[in-house]
Protein backbone atom coordinates (compact mmCIF):
# COMPACT_ATOMS: atom_id res chain seq x y z
CA UNK A 1 0.00 0.00 0.00
CA UNK A 2 1.02 3.45 -0.98
CA UNK A 3 1.36 6.10 1.30
CA UNK A 4 0.50 9.64 0.82
CA UNK A 5 3.94 11.13 1.76
CA UNK A 6 2.13 14.54 1.93
CA UNK A 7 0.41 13.73 5.08
CA UNK A 8 3.34 11.72 6.35
CA UNK A 9 5.76 12.78 8.58
CA UNK A 10 9.15 10.80 9.59
CA UNK A 11 12.41 10.51 11.21
CA UNK A 12 15.35 8.75 9.46
CA UNK A 13 18.23 7.02 12.38
CA UNK A 14 21.19 5.98 10.84
CA UNK A 15 23.26 3.46 12.68
CA UNK A 16 26.20 1.47 13.51
CA UNK A 17 24.26 -1.27 15.32
CA UNK A 18 21.25 -1.88 13.28
CA UNK A 19 19.82 -5.20 15.31
CA UNK A 20 20.51 -3.71 18.56
CA UNK A 21 19.09 -0.28 17.45
CA UNK A 22 16.34 -2.01 15.90
CA UNK A 23 15.48 -3.97 18.51
CA UNK A 24 15.81 -1.38 21.17
CA UNK A 25 12.77 0.46 19.48
CA UNK A 26 10.62 -2.23 18.45
CA UNK A 27 11.08 -4.62 21.18
CA UNK A 28 11.71 -2.13 24.53
CA UNK A 29 9.68 0.66 23.12
CA UNK A 30 6.99 -1.47 21.43
CA UNK A 31 7.07 0.54 17.92
CA UNK A 32 5.29 -1.97 15.50
CA UNK A 33 7.05 -2.74 12.08
CA UNK A 34 5.83 -1.04 9.44
CA UNK A 35 7.87 -2.59 6.86
CA UNK A 36 11.13 -4.31 7.07
CA UNK A 37 13.78 -4.80 3.79
CA UNK A 38 17.11 -6.59 6.06
CA UNK A 39 18.78 -3.79 6.66
CA UNK A 40 16.37 -0.78 6.75
CA UNK A 41 13.05 -0.89 8.55
CA UNK A 42 10.39 1.34 8.93
CA UNK A 43 8.37 1.41 12.01
CA UNK A 44 5.61 3.18 12.92
CA UNK A 45 5.56 6.41 15.08
CA UNK A 46 2.93 7.82 16.33
CA UNK A 47 1.25 9.28 12.87
CA UNK A 48 4.76 9.06 11.26
CA UNK A 49 7.42 6.49 11.64
CA UNK A 50 10.84 6.44 12.56
CA UNK A 51 13.13 4.44 9.71
CA UNK A 52 16.28 3.08 10.43
CA UNK A 53 18.98 2.12 8.66
CA UNK A 54 23.27 1.24 8.14
CA UNK A 55 25.51 3.84 7.99
CA UNK A 56 25.54 5.25 11.36
CA UNK A 57 28.99 5.78 13.49
CA UNK A 58 28.73 4.45 17.18
CA UNK A 59 30.41 6.05 19.82
CA UNK A 60 31.66 5.03 23.14
CA UNK A 61 31.56 8.77 24.34
CA UNK A 62 28.69 11.22 24.53
CA UNK A 63 28.09 12.82 21.17
CA UNK A 64 27.91 16.41 21.03
CA UNK A 65 25.04 18.15 19.14
CA UNK A 66 26.62 18.51 16.17
CA UNK A 67 27.48 14.79 15.53
CA UNK A 68 24.25 13.99 16.52
CA UNK A 69 21.48 17.05 16.02
CA UNK A 70 18.51 14.73 16.30
CA UNK A 71 16.74 14.21 19.48
CA UNK A 72 13.59 11.64 19.80
CA UNK A 73 11.42 12.59 23.08
CA UNK A 74 8.65 9.96 24.18
CA UNK A 75 6.97 11.74 26.88
CA UNK A 76 5.53 9.45 29.76
CA UNK A 77 3.75 9.88 33.42
CA UNK A 78 6.44 8.26 35.35
CA UNK A 79 9.96 8.55 33.74
CA UNK A 80 11.41 5.98 36.69
CA UNK A 81 8.57 3.33 35.98
CA UNK A 82 8.98 3.38 32.06
CA UNK A 83 12.46 2.91 32.25
CA UNK A 84 12.25 0.06 34.64
CA UNK A 85 9.92 -1.63 32.07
Amino acid sequence: MLVNTTNTFGIILGTENYDACLSFYRDTLGLSVWFDKGHLCCLRFGDGYLMIETGGVASLCLKTNAQNPTVLRFNVEDVAAAANN
